[in-house]
């Protein structure tokens, strides 16, 4: 719905129920690579402790429906190929296309 985050916060429950909370302002984007890249920087920060984690809690904020006055915005092409892979989703359902980095499970932080 072309909506731009300028806020990411992450919730880390553990095991032991102690919960910890990290966020950052971020550079405005929609794409949900750069969201998941800030989202795993904050996990690495946050996650210090041996304990297995119970929940973890991603939320995006500080939503504004146009992109903020900058001399930089991003690339046509990029908005043009998210274009073409939301269409994709929506016609042929949400597993059709995937990023090869959610085929494998991720290493331990």
């Amino acid at each position: 719905q072309n909506q731009y985050a300028q806020h990411i916060r992450i919730k880390v429950r553990y095991s032991d129920f102690k919960t910890l909370t990290k966020s950052k302002t971020i550079t405005a984007t929609e794409f949900d690579n750069e969201l998941y890249q800030h989202s795993c920087t904050l996990l690495k920060i946050a996650h210090t402790r041996r304990l297995g984690i119970r929940c973890l809690g991603v939320t995006v904020g500080n939503l504004q429906k146009e992109y903020p006055i900058s001399l930089f915005r991003p690339v046509q092409k990029l908005e043009a190929i998210y274009t073409q892979i939301d269409q994709s989703k929506k016609r042929y359902g949400p597993q059709c296309i995937q990023r090869g980095t959610s085929l494998y499970p991720l290493s331990p932080p």
